[in-house]
């Protein structure tokens, strides 16, 4: 495998670090919820 992706950017060091042993190229995605309103009621 040449590379990972992290579904939904979720992502720890170490995961990281196991997955590196075999796959030189990890990919996540970064956002922010600011802003973001939540679908659920209070």
């Amino acid at each position: 495998m040449s590379a990972f992706a992290y579904p939904f950017g979720a992502r720890t060091d170490e995961l990281d670090a196991a997955l590196r042993v075999r796959t030189p190229i990890l990919r996540s995605v970064e956002f922010s919820y600011s802003g973001v309103v939540s679908p659920c009621p209070e």
